[in-house]
């Protein structure tokens, strides 16, 4: 009777006998005739062959968000597929609902998800990297507010009344708060101040001085001394 020997690769220049070859790695198969009454023991030229790794895609998040006022953030993880991957993260949330996968995110900042293979001996990435582990980003940037309009460099002589310095609020006004010294009587030189009400996730929009930050917006003013 004819039997099939088969051996897998289990090191440099080892191998260990194996019942099937389901797993990818190096083998080699040898038919073999058993020794007995009838035959000598035989076996043939071992015959190598390979089972490679199936390739698989590494997992993409949609893209950047932007901060929604409290309200969740989310990016969609495409590509995930758990029966050969699994997820972890920091400072993310991640869920599955009717097979989509996604992170989500309420605050303003930086955020990754790690996606591991389960099985590395059948399994790689397509990217041709050895790590089993991929990192992926995602940022949920600042809501950028449109600042109110003060008149910078505004000036005028003391005349005994209450003066009140002017401004115009931006449609973003119940984002930021305008405090400081909005009216003086006596002259002298003040300042107003527009500062946002939440810093960590807001910032001032490109067209203000500030621009790109959360820094407060510092205006001064100057009610003159009376002429004499």
């Amino acid at each position: 009777t004819i039997r099939f020997s088969v051996w897998y690769k289990n090191g440099e220049n080892t191998y260990e006998s194996v019942t099937n070859y389901l797993n990818a790695g190096t083998y080699y198969v040898k038919a073999v005739i058993d020794g007995s009454a009838d035959y000598e023991y035989t076996e043939s030229t071992a015959v190598f062959f390979t089972i490679s790794k199936k390739a698989i895609e590494v997992p993409t998040l949609d893209g950047n968000s932007v901060y929604k006022h409290g309200a969740d953030v989310t990016s969609d993880i495409s590509g995930y597929d758990q029966t050969v991957m699994y997820i972890s993260g920091s400072n993310v949330t991640v869920d599955s609902d009717e097979e989509r996968y996604y992170i989500s995110a309420v605050n303003a900042g930086s955020y990754f998800i790690r996606i591991t293979l389960s099985d590395t001996r059948n399994y790689e990435w397509s990217d041709g990297l050895a790590e089993s582990v991929r990192t992926l980003t995602w940022k949920v940037s600042p809501f950028e507010v449109k600042a109110p309009v003060i008149e910078t460099g505004f000036e005028t002589d003391y005349c005994a009344a209450v003066v009140k310095l002017d401004y115009t609020d931006s449609e973003h006004k119940q984002y930021y708060m305008v405090t400081g010294d909005l009216s003086a009587t006596n002259a002298g030189e003040y300042e107003a101040v527009a500062v946002l009400k939440n810093k960590s996730n807001y910032i001032w929009q490109s067209d203000t001085a500030e621009n790109g930050t959360s820094n407060d917006i510092v205006v001064t003013w100057t009610i003159r001394q009376a002429a004499n």
